[in-house]
């Protein structure tokens, strides 16, 4: 696992070439509680939603650790009742640069339980990253 002092490594991928990172030391402590105000908004491998109404936007950075560039694709297998899209749908990714991810999930139906998908980031060198998503969708 790679470490930075002024970095919390949350999570690195299957094939250590992405990192999800949170740059906790940059902000200023009112801004660092305005971006934690929800669990979603932690920038984790995973995304869970609880009570997912109507729509949320959040957002995950990644990193290259890797030394060589690489563009990766956006898929994303939706949970049930609920319609996902990814910002960029593609982006290149330089050796140690990052990228943020605006990832937005709209209701597409209430449901009684949990449903699960993933959003699939597929790299050039063969590399793939899987963020698995859980959602509970309450009301369109």
């Amino acid at each position: 696992m790679i470490l930075e002092q002024d970095m919390k490594i949350t999570s690195v991928s299957c094939a250590l070439f992405l990192i999800l990172i949170q740059r906790k030391s940059e902000l200023p402590l009112e801004d660092l509680a305005a971006l934690f105000s929800n669990p979603s908004d932690l920038n984790q491998p995973s995304l869970t939603i609880t009570a997912l109404s109507g729509m949320r936007m959040t957002k995950r950075v990644v990193k290259n650790v890797a030394s060589k560039p690489e563009t990766y694709l956006c898929a994303v297998l939706p949970p049930e009742g609920v319609t996902v899209t990814v910002d960029p749908p593609w982006f290149t990714i330089a050796p140690q640069e990052s990228q943020s991810l605006e990832i937005r999930l709209y209701v597409t139906q209430a449901l009684d339980d949990f449903s699960f998908g993933e959003i699939v980031l597929t790299g050039s060198l063969n590399h793939i990253v899987r963020m698995p998503l859980s959602v509970l969708p309450i009301s369109v």
